[in-house]
């Protein structure tokens, strides 16, 4: 039995090309290593940032509501205002129906949560990464600014029925309400267009606003706004006084009816939509 002994290296030119070959098969593997490594994480980031446009292309519905319903709910709040200031003059005002407009809405930041908990974010460039970090640090602050605004619509609530029960104690707490809810909505709808302009820059689709919901706060999408009046027609003038009503005309009504319940002709009511259009309307 033969045993085959190493040979032994003859001078320094052989040894160095002996470790020249292990260093380059430890470099071939180092860098086959990172290949793999940067296309998975390629493979990665393309994927979060098709799940991060879809959560946003999702958010940016409720954004375009919010600045198209701008307007809208703004005067809605204007209107209100000039009922509580009339309810604490104890000024004759018909009976209020439903005033909560549609301003809830569900805004998500799970996608984006998802992928700084697995790190991805870290391998996206950095002036991206930036403006992601600017949407999404910006709808947390708008779920906060809904959150508080439902809260003051629900103090605004009090006001559906008979305005002239109100006390001092629920004059004052509206009036602050109101002031909340006026900021509210410019603060929102302020971020909002920010926030669309932020999402066409990552190249994020931006949606119009769904016209059937701002028909809701904007009956046929103008600058109107629609009340419900129980009562005589002529119990509208309590809305306002003659310099708010001065801008202002009243359309015929869309609809109504009389008898309701099974009531006698004597103790009909009118309930009728009104809508209080602007002298500068292109209704006009």
């Amino acid at each position: 039995m033969h045993i085959h002994l190493p040979k032994p290296l003859h001078g320094w030119r052989e040894f160095a090309g002996e470790v020249g070959v292990i260093v380059l098969g430890v470099l071939i593997a180092i860098a086959l290593e990172q290949l793999v490594e940067t296309v998975h994480w390629n493979d990665q980031v393309r994927e979060a940032q098709t799940a991060l446009h879809q959560e946003m292309a999702h958010t940016n519905k409720a954004f375009a509501f919010r600045v198209a319903a701008h307007d809208c709910i703004a005067a809605r709040l204007t209107t209100l205002n000039a009922i509580i200031e009339h309810a604490a003059r104890h000024d004759p005002q018909p009976r209020i129906g439903d005033i909560i407009p549609d301003v809830g809405n569900a805004l998500s930041n799970n996608v984006w949560e998802t992928g700084r908990s697995a790190q991805t974010l870290a391998h996206f460039g950095r002036d991206q990464l930036r403006l992601y970090g600017d949407y999404y640090m910006q709808v947390t602050n708008v779920q906060a600014f809904m959150g508080q605004e439902v809260e003051d619509w629900g103090i605004l609530k009090v006001l559906k029925g008979d305005p002239d029960r109100l006390g001092p104690t629920d004059i004052a707490g509206l009036r602050v309400a109101i002031n909340h809810a006026t900021f509210e909505n410019d603060i929102i709808a302020s971020i909002a267009q920010e926030e669309l302009d932020t999402a066409r820059q990552l190249g994020v689709d931006v949606p119009p606003a769904d016209r059937a919901r701002l028909a809701g706060v904007c009956p046929d999408a103008q600058d109107t706004c629609r009340v419900q009046v129980a009562g005589h027609l002529r119990g509208l003038c309590a809305l306002g006084d003659e310099a708010e009503m001065a801008g202002l005309r009243i359309v015929p009504p869309l609809r109504s009816k009389g008898g309701l319940g099974g009531k006698t002709a004597q103790n009909r009511v009118l309930e009728a939509y009104v809508q209080l259009v602007p002298l500068s309307s292109p209704m006009r």
